[in-house]
């Protein structure tokens, strides 16, 4: 009897993680389901896939790997959870430069799933009109022109 009184919170607890886990997965975004992934990317600028920059966030408590979870989550909160919504605070010069940069959203947050992609014209202006809620994508080196010479 006392083997099965030790025996019960331990199964108990390894069916809690079961379920997570299986919850998880079944989200397919490959984050627990109470983090909301955030990506950003380079889009079009190149025949060659562009490298990703991707972060976690959760809220209530923030946190995650975002740089700053708290702002964060105020963004989210302020567009009521809908990523359409989002307004800029700031209003930082941005260039006209074309250099198209996709973002996504990907999971659940505080009861909220949350799946939204959009494309800016460059990363000024998607840091801008997101608040900063999106990482920086990682930066593309300067494209050589032809110069007609066999000199890289």
């Amino acid at each position: 009897m006392r083997f099965h009184s030790t025996l019960t919170p331990v199964l108990s607890a390894v069916a809690t993680v079961a379920l997570a886990t299986t919850s998880a997965a079944a989200t397919g975004n490959n984050c627990p389901a109470p983090f909301l992934k955030l990506s950003s990317a380079h889009t079009g600028i190149s025949p060659h896939s562009a490298p990703e920059t991707t972060v976690l966030l959760g809220c209530n408590p923030p946190r995650g790997t975002h740089k700053n979870p708290s702002e964060a989550c105020g963004v989210l909160e302020r567009a009521k959870w809908d990523l359409k919504n989002l307004k800029a605070e700031d209003s930082p010069v941005c260039t006209m430069e074309y250099s198209p940069v996709t973002v996504s959203a990907d999971g659940e947050l505080d009861g909220h799933e949350i799946h939204w992609t959009h494309t800016y014209d460059n990363s000024c202006l998607m840091l801008r009109e997101t608040n900063n809620l999106f990482p920086s994508p990682p930066r593309v080196p300067a494209q050589q022109k032809e110069t007609g010479s066999n000199q890289p």
